[in-house]
């Protein structure tokens, strides 16, 4: 199986660089210090399981209470609604924490789409 690569041009560089999705993943030193401490990345994936879970059991009063908003759980323990991505971000960093750490969901209120 042969991988492609695809050399992103000046202007789609800037805007993966610009979008807030890019604040909500790890940096390359992140990475690099994971590798460096073992246990450290396994330990962090495991605390934002346990605070993604809690989420989705608390999303029927979620749903009820910012329906068409994001809601986050912050590493702190914050729970954050936000009407976009942008405000997400920035509310979390407000707080002086790292994004990619936050469990977050959109509070979809809308029909279900039905698997064929």
């Amino acid at each position: 199986m042969a991988t492609h690569f695809m050399k992103l041009t000046e202007e789609s560089r800037k805007k993966l660089e610009a979008s807030p999705w890019r604040k909500m993943s790890f940096s390359i030193e992140e990475v690099r210090e994971f590798g460096r401490t073992p246990g450290l990345y396994s330990a962090k994936l495991q605390e934002q399981a346990r605070r993604s879970d809690l989420l989705s059991d608390m999303r029927p009063e979620l749903l009820k209470k910012y329906p068409g908003q994001w809601v986050e759980l912050t590493q702190s323990g914050n729970l954050i609604a936000a009407a976009s991505i942008e405000e997400m971000v920035a509310k979390i960093e407000e707080l002086g924490e790292h994004p990619p750490m936050a469990a977050a969901d959109f509070m979809y209120t809308g029909p279900r789409r039905r698997d064929s």
